[in-house]
């Protein structure tokens, strides 16, 4: 009597069983994965490291862009409250405060007229 492993036995341990027959040696395969584990680990190094000066640069012109519309604003207010003097001054010239005299007076057109030209 012969005993023979039935067809599922079979498909169950050839299932497992692999392909590939390589007459290299262990090491050479055991140096290839340290290889390219090596390789990757660099890659991910140099990856993050660009991130990294990417997210610097972006910060850089954030700031950049806040300090120039800062400096804008205050420009603008600088020369608002300069252009607001100037016209109090004006008004308080003595050119100014003539023809308001005389146009408040005597009423003239002219006076009007140097009203406008002296008195903002």
């Amino acid at each position: 009597m012969d005993i023979k492993p039935d067809n599922d036995e079979i498909r169950h341990r050839t299932k497992y069983r692999s392909n590939y027959n390589s007459d290299a040696p262990l090491w050479g395969h055991i140096t290839v994965g340290i290889v390219v584990a090596v390789l990757l680990i660099v890659m991910t190094k140099e990856i993050l490291h660009r991130y990294d000066l990417y997210m610097v640069s972006r910060t850089l012109e954030n700031a950049t862009k806040a300090l120039q519309h800062e400096a804008a604003e205050q420009r603008k207010q600088q020369t608002e409250q300069r252009i607001a003097e100037n016209r109090y001054k004006q008004y308080n010239s003595p050119q100014c405060k003539f023809w308001r005299h005389d146009y408040k007076n005597k009423g003239t057109i002219k006076g009007l007229d140097k009203i406008r030209e002296y008195c903002p």
